[in-house]
């Protein structure tokens, strides 16, 4: 790296004021190891900041410009790629930001992206972009120059002038150019001034077929970037430009990146322009009618322009009253057409149609687009059809239309909204549907799927007086077709129906369920609810995820959302059928109750054969369990098929069995209670079973406490006690086990609240006795004491075990608070152990908050006789360490020292929202020692820094009592206590 005899090294030096460092050789050396192999960590890291530093200095032009210049012979060798681009972007920064005394003119820095146009076009770029910065902090714009050279110029010198009229507008509205506001606003004005002049110079000369794509993204730049006068709008609506777009277009990539922006620029500009630039308007629409896209690429690019140009027209076209133009209606007609290139192009229009629609209705044009928005509809269906090599195509593409799919059902509810819209949308679909049960299923399909989109608003319109006729209509419509679907012979019933079109169908009527009951029966007496019960029991056999081994199956799972269809199907008519003859018939409760047996022990066993997922079969459950709550025989025989399951001596594998007797519980608790209550007896003593999984035992059992006859309780009780003592892994879903428990007491009280006393008192002298072993808490609350902020290294860890025990333990006070405060006062243990628990864990440092412990420490204590305890449980003292001798603290100063510390830095910036809170409540649930406590919590020497001056420690207090009411102002003055936020160490 030579610093001298090349013209480089020398000049720049002498050229860089005194005291820089930052010569040529420097700068060289500096590259070649930040960029070099096997240079060791410390080097590097000087080398980064040394560039770090030169890049904001002067030298990044005086020297940088030097080097670029420079031919390898001179620097020996050449620069590394990385650093030709790393040169030249310090070099535009620092033009942005001003003049550079010393530097070369910006006629210099174009000859230098001229030079280096052919080795790197990026680095060229950037020195283009560093000239035009000098150009306008020097005030000059050399536009007679660049009108000229766009003109009559060739090869890199065109090159150059075409890149300097693309960033000139770009340049000037960017922030990064340290201009005045007024130098900025009259540049912007003299740029809009010869802006005709400047697109008539892009468009003409002898060299207007060379750099197309460069002119056009000139082009593009000025149309965005700077006002359009109509004089301006004629020379577009003239140029050649728009024909030369096109043909890019229709080439593909990469012209047709540029070409798509540059309409797209003119399309969205042109639709605000006043007056109408209707001359524009009319050449845009030659330009995209003679363009004829071949790959997707392409096509994706004209729907998007196509879409465009509708939004932004719409408000010139769409008038009251008025036909609409041939041009128009040919415009829309291609949007339209679009849609016959598949999902992609299809998916791109939905939002336009959904605004013209929107638009149309504000205006009161909505009669004189109907026929064009029903077009669109058919349009829209017909790209949601699987394609018949659906499972043979990628999985991009497959993800692709089922997203479609789900978008265009919103958007078909959103298209047919009127009851006379959708009547005739329904005819329309009934027509397809009937025409098509005897051709291929992917069309069929795509009808069903289509009669699903507008169930919410036709069942609304059932059974309500006066309503409307023509929804009246379309229900009836509906359930004629469904009817059709599941006739005998059809097919859906013929031993050959695809699973996707099944899923469809069994989707469709689930959604249809409110008004299935209205339909007429069949010819032969059966009704459409018994039909669609047997084939939705019948799917259960239908496997939901198939694996990639079972071929084209796995393409197609029979799920909605996440469940399967069938059970999904089941659910709602068991909610909205359930008095249904078909569903009371004591054969159809019985073969539901083998079909929850048969799925839960293939679940349980782990059966090759299982066909629905886990979560699937509790939903299962639960739908038998919506239908039994009406029939006690049911309730009892379906809950205690689960319960045989659960202890059948696999209870390892039995949360399945425990979570759907958990949905059973929850659903026929309150109805059939004595069904429940007797179901429950035998299987108390096999729930102690240490095997059976502790979070579907503890979902199971909240369910008991929430919905069981109060007769049960007390066993659970004596069960969750039991569990709690001898199984300490149950611990964390007991705490909400014991917090659904705390709700039931809250709804019913009575007896229950002393039974909820003596529950929570239990468990919370257990866990207490658990996380303080040995004393761990009282050491976590010692490191309050002293004015040290420390980092996570510094303290005894805390299992995640401890810290999982101690939040549920602080849910569970705190809904007990809410909800059962009687048997919260009631309990024996009382709030210094829970209110301890959670402190300690405030006191560590961790970058993620213990959410569940501040906000117990938060909660507002609104029960008179909880603010006794509170107020008793946060002026219990706590006794220093050898470390942290002195007078004991109160727990309500402890907490406040917490939260201090935890915003000087023991936990992250973005806790202030948790944290505040729980410092506000305790000053507002103790006034009285509040102030006693504020100033006990900043006491010691050096905190809450080392610079704090009692006077100032005193005007702290004063500030967060005074303040406690205003939530704003008392976060603004603990921050203020606390220096502002701080980063975590």
């Amino acid at each position: 790296m030579n610093d001298t005899g090349t013209g480089t090294g020398a000049s720049a030096s002498s050229a860089v004021p005194t005291k820089s460092k930052f010569t040529a050789a420097n700068v060289l050396e500096a590259i070649a190891i930040l960029h070099g192999v096997g240079i060791e960590a410390p080097r590097r890291r000087a080398a980064d900041q040394f560039l770090t530093e030169f890049q904001k200095s002067d030298a990044a032009v005086l020297v940088g410009l030097r080097l670029l210049a420079a031919s390898p012979e001179e620097l020996s060798g050449p620069l590394h790629p990385a650093a030709l681009g790393q040169l030249a972007a310090a070099a535009r920064r620092r033009m942005q930001r001003g003049s550079v005394p010393g530097a070369s003119d910006p006629a210099e820095t174009l000859r230098l992206a001229m030079i280096l146009m052919d080795r790197d076009a990026r680095t060229a770029k950037l020195m283009v972009n560093a000239a035009v910065a000098q150009w306008l902090h020097g005030g000059g714009i050399p536009t007679e120059t660049l009108l000229h050279e766009a003109c009559h110029a060739q090869g890199a010198a065109l090159q150059v002038t075409l890149a300097a009229l693309v960033a000139l507008p770009e340049e000037t509205n960017s922030r990064d150019v340290k201009l005045t506001q007024d130098a900025r606003a009259q540049a912007l004005l003299e740029l809009s001034s010869v802006t005709p002049r400047v697109l008539t110079a892009l468009s003409s000369g002898d060299s207007a077929a060379n750099a197309t794509g460069l002119r056009l993204a000139a082009a593009t730049s000025w149309c965005m970037c700077c006002d359009l006068g109509q004089e301006a709008v004629a020379v577009l609506a003239a140029s050649p430009l728009l024909a030369q777009a096109g043909e890019s277009l229709a080439r593909g990539p990469p012209d047709s990146s540029i070409a798509s922006e540059f309409l797209e620029v003119l399309l969205d500009r042109s639709g605000s322009l006043l007056p109408c630039p209707e001359q524009l308007i009319n050449s845009l629409l030659r330009v995209l009618s003679s363009i004829h896209p071949a790959g997707d690429v392409e096509r994706g690019q004209l729907c998007s322009l196509v879409s465009t140009a509708v939004n932004s027209w719409r408000g010139i076209f769409v008038v009251a009253s008025q036909a609409p133009p041939d041009a128009w209606v040919s415009l829309l007609e291609a949007l339209v057409a679009c849609c016959s290139w598949g999902c992609f192009a299809a998916s791109a229009t939905l939002s336009t149609w959904l605004a013209l629609k929107e638009h149309a209705v504000k205006v009161g044009a909505i009669a004189q687009y109907a026929p064009v928005l029903a077009s669109a509809v058919r349009a829209l269906r017909s790209a949601a059809a699987f394609p018949s090599d659906y499972a043979d195509r990628s999985l991009d593409y497959q993800e692709e239309l089922i997203k479609y799919r789900r978008e265009l059902r919103d958007a078909l509810r959103a298209l047919v909204t009127e009851p006379e819209e959708r009547r005739a949308f329904v005819e329309e679909l009934r027509g397809d549907v009937l025409g098509r049960l005897c051709g291929p299923w992917e069309p069929l399909e795509e009808a069903i799927h289509a009669l699903s989109t507008p169930a919410a608003a036709i069942c609304r319109t059932v059974g309500i007086p006066g309503c409307n006729v023509s929804g009246g209509a379309a229900a009836a419509t509906v359930l004629e077709v469904l009817s059709a679907l599941i006739a005998e012979g059809g097919p859906l019933l013929d031993g050959r129906c695809h699973r996707q079109l099944a899923c469809t169908f069994i989707m469709c009527t689930s959604v249809y369920a409110q008004i299935l009951s209205h339909a007429v029966p069949s010819t032969v007496g059966v009704s459409l609810i018994a039909c669609v019960l047997a084939f939705a029991r019948r799917s259960l056999q239908v496997r939901e995820c198939p694996s990639t081994s079972e071929g084209k199956d796995a393409a197609f799972p029979f799920t909605v959302k996440q469940d399967h269809i069938g059970v999904v199907c089941l659910l709602r008519l068991s909610c909205f059928c359930a008095s249904d003859p078909a569903l009371t018939s004591p054969d159809t409760r019985t073969a539901l109750c083998s079909d929850v047996r048969l799925h839960v022990a293939a679940a349980v066993a782990h059966s090759e054969a299982i066909t629905l997922q886990a979560h699937s079969t509790v939903v299962l459950a639960e739908a038998v369990a919506c239908l039994a709550k009406h029939h006690a025989d049911t309730a009892h025989e379906v809950l205690a098929i689960c319960f045989e399951l659960a202890c059948d001596g696999r209870a390892g594998s039995a949360s399945v069995a425990l979570c759907a007797a958990a949905e059973v519980v929850t659903k026929c608790g309150a109805a059939q209670g004595e069904a429940v209550a007797s179901a429950l007896v035998p299987v108390w003593q096999h729930l102690s079973d240490p095997r059976l999984d502790s979070q579907a035992l503890a979902k199971f059992l909240s369910a008991v406490a929430e919905h069981a006859p109060a007769g049960a309780l007390q066993t659970l009780a004596q069960l969750v006690a039991g569990l709690f003592k001898n199984q300490p892994n149950t611990r964390v879903p007991l705490l909400k086990v014991a917090t659904s428990f705390a709700h039931r007491v809250g709804r019913e009280g009575g007896p229950l609240v002393p039974l909820g006393a003596e529950l929570i008192g239990g468990l919370s002298a257990l866990v207490w006795e658990e996380v303080d072993r040995s004393g761990a808490a009282l050491q976590r609350l010692h490191l309050v004491m002293d004015s040290k902020v420390r980092s996570e290294c510094e303290v005894p860890e805390v299992t995640q075990a401890d810290r999982a025990l101690m939040e549920a333990w602080s849910d569970l006070t705190r809904e007990a608070a809410k909800h059962a405060p009687a048997a919260l006062v009631a309990s024996s243990v009382g709030l210094v152990p829970v209110l301890s628990a959670a402190t300690s864990l405030v006191a560590l440092p961790m970058q993620n908050p213990p959410t569940c412990s501040l906000a117990l420490l938060s909660h507002e204590w609104k029960e008179d006789h909880l603010r006794v305890i509170l107020y008793s449980a946060l002026n219990s003292t706590i006794a220093g360490s050898d470390m942290t001798p002195g007078a004991p603290w109160a727990l309500g100063t402890v907490v406040l020292r917490a939260v201090m510390k935890a915003l000087l830095g023991q936990m992250p910036p973005n806790a202030l929202g948790v944290l505040v809170p729980a410092a506000r409540a305790i000053v507002q649930n103790v006034p009285t020692l509040a102030e006693t406590w504020i100033r006990s919590a900043l006491a010691g020497d050096g905190f809450p820094s080392a610079n704090t001056k009692p006077e100032a420690k005193e005007r702290f207090v004063r500030e967060l009592v005074d303040t406690v009411g205003d939530n704003q102002k008392f976060k603004q003055a603990l921050k203020k206590v606390c220096g502002g936020k701080k980063k975590s160490p």
